[in-house]
């Protein structure tokens, strides 16, 4: 649409929406013209079997919603990671930035670099953080761990597009959009 989004205050829900590929990816994505995306903000499943967690841990519990729940198994995992990158390139203008949210254990940290880099594009090997502002976080043992009220993401780019804020933090602090 042309509209250069400059200060994260702009960045509202009703501005999201309307530019949001709602689908599957891999499927609906297709559709999509290559080269036609400036962002992409990728959160696929992590492969740390978070769906079979959350059906054992909040099976009791009436807090929490278990209803479609995606599959989240390692095999799969590392078997799709590289094709969805692989696609988002493909989506991605010649100079555009992508944040790709994947788990914080080093071997599956490796596994994104590693294919971001093979694919083409540039990456911070320091991870970003999303503070989820406003939460107490959750964990699978919560009478050990504290709760996770953050999430890793790797910032990559295709070309050389530079920062709009220059020298922003590596710490974005915003409360979830849905709890």
């Amino acid at each position: 649409t042309g509209t250069e989004v400059t200060d994260s205050e702009e960045l509202t829900v009703n501005f999201l929406t309307e530019r949001m590929l709602l689908g599957e990816f891999g499927k609906d994505s297709k559709t999509i013209a290559d080269g036609s995306t400036d962002l992409v903000i990728f959160d696929p499943p992590y492969g740390i079997g978070l769906d079979k967690l959350k059906q054992i841990n909040y099976a009791q519990s009436a807090s929490q919603n278990i209803e479609g729940i995606y599959e989240d198994d390692r095999d799969s995992y590392l078997l799709n990671i590289g094709l969805w990158l692989e696609e988002i390139f493909r989506l991605m203008s010649r100079e555009s930035h992508l944040w790709v949210f994947h788990a914080s254990e080093p071997d599956l940290t490796k596994v994104v670099h590693d294919h971001l880099k093979r694919i083409g594009f540039s990456i911070d090997k320091i991870p970003y953080v999303w503070y989820k502002e406003g939460t107490s976080g959750q964990c699978n043992r919560p009478d050990y761990y504290g709760g996770r009220a953050y999430e890793l993401f790797t910032f990559a780019w295709k070309g050389d597009r530079p920062l709009v804020r220059r020298g922003m933090p590596n710490v974005i602090a915003c409360p979830p959009l849905l709890s």
